[in-house]
């Protein structure tokens, strides 16, 4: 195990199962978890040195790549990313990451993001920054939903 990779399991140790990523000034993967495989179904080596905006849906590279510009640019410390990924069978989901900036960290020289599934922001318009918090959501997808089978007499005993 190198430094680098190193430095990121420790930063990853209060999150056992947490998808770390490291992505470059430029928007270029440099390390990535294994627990990737859980959450898209790619193999961590499978998105070292490619841009992040291989693996997002079309509709998230422009705010992925203004999330980004706000830290190398302006120098944003930290940020909340939702984006749209292309999981290995094709499929989207959304991801929202916890962007860390490590730019000027001579061990990372990244920036350090912690991703988990999110249910799809239905209240953002389409420009809307890749780290703008959710307006107004439920907790559950409408899918997930209860609701009472017309034929059990709605749900009662």
């Amino acid at each position: 195990m190198g430094p680098l990779e190193h430095r990121l399991r420790i930063l990853a140790t209060p999150r056992a199962s947490a998808v770390v990523s490291l992505i470059d000034a430029d928007g270029v993967i440099r390390y990535q978890s294994p627990s990737i495989k859980w959450l898209l179904g790619y193999r961590p080596e499978q998105l070292l040195g490619r841009p992040l905006a291989a693996f997002l849906h079309s509709g998230s590279r422009r705010p992925a790549a203004a999330a980004r510009r706000r830290m190398t640019h302006r120098g944003q410390l930290f940020g909340f990313w939702h984006l749209r990924f292309r999981n290995a069978s094709g499929h989207t989901c959304w991801l929202r990451g916890e962007a860390s900036n490590f730019l000027d960290d001579a061990g990372l020289r990244g920036i350090v993001v912690f991703w988990k599934a999110q249910a799809p922001r239905t209240d953002a318009p389409a420009d809307a920054p890749a780290d703008a918090p959710p307006q107004k959501q439920s907790p559950l997808p409408p899918a997930a939903v209860h609701r009472p089978d017309p034929n059990s007499g709605g749900g009662r005993t």
